[in-house]
């Protein structure tokens, strides 16, 4: 059996991902970085400095994404 996880992708992340949210399959040795280039080959690149979060926690990269129901892709923020 497979787990599940919605991506949501924020903001620039949006754009080089192509959707804001979407319901994947997860691999059992998936991390946020592997899952999010097999989506977009390149993702993690064309992302920039963007962080990720796990049921709503920042989380790394290199964390892993099995038993999580959420991963985001945060850009980061610049404002004045």
């Amino acid at each position: 059996m497979k787990n599940k996880i919605t991506v949501l992708a924020f903001s620039t992340a949006k754009q080089v991902m192509g959707f804001s949210q979407q319901m994947v399959e997860c691999r059992p040795d998936d991390t946020a970085e592997s899952l999010i280039n097999r989506l977009v080959p390149q993702a993690r690149q064309r992302c920039g400095s963007a962080r990720v979060a796990l049921d709503e926690e920042f989380a790394e990269w290199s964390d892993p994404v099995a038993g999580h129901q959420e991963l985001a892709i945060i850009p980061p923020v610049s404002g004045g």
